[in-house]
């Protein structure tokens, strides 16, 4: 186009100059479109390689992240099961060792002691708690049971704490059927109700229950405490977070309560309201889904034991456990409550023991045994030999499949580090029945 333009530049009519001068414009206009034309399928071309090594990058560090959960599993598992082995020891020698001691200096000592060990395994089990719902290995159990059963069941610990910091408690049970886990649900109202009455001075917690719609049902827990200012609502589910202990005293909890609602909140899938003012009090309302069935879950309600003397005495009790320490731990508890125990570190032992005429009365087996037979294939294993007995699995695992196999099993499960109160009480209950 650039010679014809300028031939025709050079025309003695200016009709040509005219058209001349147009043809070098459009062409210099073609030339600034294409040239950004250009510009444009370069940088597109750039991009689309980058996204492409994007995506690869993030496909890469996706396997990465998803290989360290599927390690993290594995870390809780085993790391759980070793925490909570010491720890189930200690506990039980300090038992042993609160029985012994008569003078008040002594029982003081013993009492500061088992105030620390409790909270040591209220942290160990609010992390474990925290880093099993980050990593997925807790499931929803989702049934149908009555609500108010379930505020039933919880309530006489929390009127205690109430009355003894002068406060009223009052919990409307109104009988509502919803679909939910109870022993979730159980867990959220319980971190809600502690946090309600550790941060209210004066006036009480208040919990009731309204209708939402035809589908929902709202549970409110509301107090009289200090209150959270607006900026920080957010704030609060976050770990760690406690607005008024600067000081982390370990009396006012760890800040990871409200962090493990939202979680089994968010897993539940069930809304969570919060409303606060400054010195006049909070309201947190969960949103609960109902059912059109009317039979309860399964554990929803606790069935009252009798007030009969000492169900345990002259029991025989055959104990297994691979661990020394908590073997004679347990052993002398046991003794101390009037029980005939045979004590194992084997499985082998143990069956042979079955073998040679050892009947025993009561199992209480650890879960995680060296050898052929864990907890749950050994009681098997014993039973089908001397029938059908009571037992007991003890384990300090929390992964869902040792859950799960022992539930399939239909036996009890008791969590390390137990309780020498707890441990007894399951006893007796199973004993009863």
């Amino acid at each position: 186009m650039l010679p014809l333009s300028l031939i025709m530049l050079f025309q003695d009519e200016r009709f040509y100059n005219w058209m001349g001068f147009g043809a070098i414009v459009y062409l210099a206009a073609t030339f600034a479109f294409c040239l950004n034309l250009y510009k444009v399928i370069i940088q597109s071309l750039k991009l689309q390689y980058e996204n492409l090594d994007l995506i690869k990058d993030l496909q890469e560090q996706k396997e990465v992240a998803d290989k360290a959960n599927r390690d993290k599993s594995r870390f809780l598992a085993s790391a759980s099961h070793d925490l909570r082995q010491p720890l189930h020891a200690v506990n039980l020698f300090t038992e042993l060792l609160s029985q012994k001691l008569t003078s008040p200096s002594q029982q003081q000592d013993i009492g500061n002691i088992q105030q620390g060990l409790q909270s040591l395994n209220e942290l160990l089990d609010v992390l474990l708690d925290m880093s099993r719902l980050d990593a997925d290995i807790v499931h929803a159990n989702r049934v149908s049971f009555d609500i108010s059963s379930l505020l039933e069941k919880i309530e006489p610990p929390f009127q205690h704490d109430a009355s003894r910091y002068q406060l009223s408690l009052n919990i409307e049970k109104t009988p509502y059927t919803v679909f939910s886990d109870p022993l979730l649900l159980e867990r959220v109202i319980t971190n809600l109700l502690v946090n309600a009455i550790r941060y209210t001075k004066q006036g009480g917690v208040e919990v009731f229950i309204s209708e939402k719609d035809k589908t929902h049902i709202q549970l409110h827990i509301a107090d009289t405490g200090i209150g959270i200012p607006k900026s920080s609502l957010n704030d609060i589910f976050d770990e760690f977070v406690q607005l008024h202990n600067p000081e982390r005293n370990r009396q006012k909890g760890l800040g990871l309560g409200l962090a493990i609602v939202r979680r089994i909140m968010n897993l539940l899938e069930h809304p969570i309201q919060i409303h606060s003012q400054v010195n006049k009090g909070t309201e947190v309302i969960l949103c609960l889904p109902l059912s059109n069935e009317q039979n309860n879950a399964e554990g929803s309600t606790t069935p009252k034991l009798s007030s009969r003397q000492n169900k345990l005495e002259n029991l025989n009790v055959m104990i297994v456990d691979n661990e020394v320490s908590i073997v004679e731990a347990m052993t002398a508890l046991l003794n101390s409550w009037g029980c005939d125990c045979r004590a194992f570190t084997s499985t082998a032992t143990a069956i042979e023991a079955i073998k040679d005429g050892e009947k025993p009365d009561f199992l209480l087996v650890d879960y995680r045994m060296p050898g052929d037979y864990n907890g749950c294939a050994f009681v098997s294993y014993i039973e089908s030999i001397i029938g059908k007995t009571s037992a007991i699995i003890i384990t300090g695992d929390t992964s869902e499949a040792v859950i799960n196999e022992i539930k399939h099993h239909g036996f009890l499960r008791l969590q390390k580090p137990i309780k020498p109160v707890q441990l007894r009480l399951l006893m007796e209950k199973i004993l009863q029945r």
